[in-house]
């Protein structure tokens, strides 16, 4: 039963089921479910996805486990070679006994220099590990997904604006696409966005009349490339790149798990960080809160965004954000929040069908085609903004000439 002391009849939803698998101690519904499950072929099914997600999570894991295991073991019989022939031969029981107590030091202290898994929670700790969780979530092939968030805003003396977003995702290779949809408490669509699996991008927004905006045909961008400066070139390139790996989960993963680096690589696209992250463990939580100045704007100089990212203790899965912008005096400005919902399988059909309405749009909806030009234009606003922050090319060493 709930805390309220009502039965579990229905079906609990996917992150009840994540947190009975888990163990989570503050689940007071866990006999119930417990017991739902053993007799539901549909939570047996959701289950058995999540021990399939866990066995993935181990698989990444895997490779630093082993390396790990490699050194430690390495290091333990460097320890044993130089301490066990410094002593003398004893009786057999006695000098077992002794091999055994120098071992289980010699472990113990081994452990402790060698595991990277602290005693203590830290910030950075939790964050990396959360983002490894997450990336083997979003990353592994084959899939098609949904995750379903609430999200909250709030202005002082306005009213509260309540909308759920939902984002499906297709990590088949060579399939790869998404969209994600903004909707009303009521269900009306609010805005919308798709990428396809070449790239091509579409937006809709219902402040817009409402109207579907349209990147050209991928073809029609590349026929441009030979017409184009080698500066334009390099632009149109970027951006078709970057819109290309938006979409493609695994080539995201692989170049952010080199980009992490702690908390203030973490809010990078924030702000830049004031001072140290908090951490609070809370029964079954991690809370993480985080200072941040946002990039000045006029009028507003000297606001701070306070933010709260909250992590289930278990399974370290990020689970609700809430962000607040308050004054140089520390008066609220806006406050919002999203809340994880759900996240699980989808149908493949039902992600199909929501991808064809980018090129087949309802009747009513305004359509705005964007040109080549169009395209280039915002290539060479994204290029000047990015292009000092990419690395260096690599430039092949000039070949020596012939010796005579």
């Amino acid at each position: 039963m709930n805390a309220s002391g009502t039965p579990v009849v229905s079906c609990p939803d996917r992150l009840g089921l994540q947190r009975w698998r888990d163990a989570d101690p503050s689940l007071v519904e866990a006999d119930e479910i417990a017991r739902h499950v053993g007799g539901c072929p549909g939570c047996q099914a959701t289950v058995a996805t999540l021990d399939e997600e866990q066995r993935s999570i181990a698989a990444l894991l895997d490779g630093e486990d082993a390396a790990a295991a490699r050194v430690a073991s390495q290091q333990l019989a460097s320890v044993r070679a130089r301490l066990l022939p410094a002593h003398p031969r004893r009786p057999a029981r006695r000098r077992f006994a002794m091999v055994a107590s120098a071992l289980a030091a010699t472990i113990v202290a081994a452990v402790a220099v060698l595991d990277r898994q602290p005693l203590e929670a830290s910030p950075d700790w939790v964050l990396t590990e959360s983002q490894v969780r997450a990336r083997a979530w979003r990353t592994q092939p084959g899939m098609t997904r949904v995750e379903v968030y609430e999200t909250h805003s709030r202005t002082p003396g306005e009213a509260p604006v309540r909308r759920r977003q939902v984002t499906w995702f297709s990590t088949v290779p060579g399939a790869e696409r998404t969209t994600t949809r903004l909707l009303e408490p009521s269900g009306a669509l609010v805005s919308a966005s798709w990428t396809q699996t070449d790239g091509r991008e579409a937006a809709f927004d219902t402040r817009e009349g409402p109207r579907l905006t349209l990147d050209p045909p991928v073809a029609e961008v590349q026929a441009l490339l030979p017409t184009l400066s080698a500066e334009d070139a390099a632009a149109v390139r970027f951006w078709l790149g970057t819109k290309t790996w938006r979409v493609r989960p695994q080539e995201q993963a692989a170049s952010q798990a080199t980009m992490f680096g702690g908390a203030a690589e973490y809010t990078r696209g924030i702000g830049v960080l004031q001072g140290e992250p908090r951490l609070q463990r809370d029964g079954a939580t991690y809370t993480l809160t985080f200072t941040v100045a946002p990039p000045p704007r006029p009028g507003h100089e000297g606001e701070r965004l306070t933010i709260e990212d909250t992590f289930a203790a278990a399974s370290l899965m990020h689970e609700r954000r809430v962000v607040r912008r308050t004054t140089r005096e520390g008066v609220l400005v806006d406050e919002g929040s999203r809340q994880l919902v759900s996240r699980g399988d989808a149908n493949p059909a039902t992600l199909a069908a929501l991808m064809a309405e980018m090129d087949r749009p309802p009747a009513h909806w305004r359509i705005r085609r964007r040109s080549p030009a169009d395209f280039l234009a915002q290539s060479r606003r994204m290029w000047a903004t990015f292009k000092a922050t990419l690395p260096p090319p690599v430039v092949a060493p000039a070949t020596p000439p012939p010796t005579q």
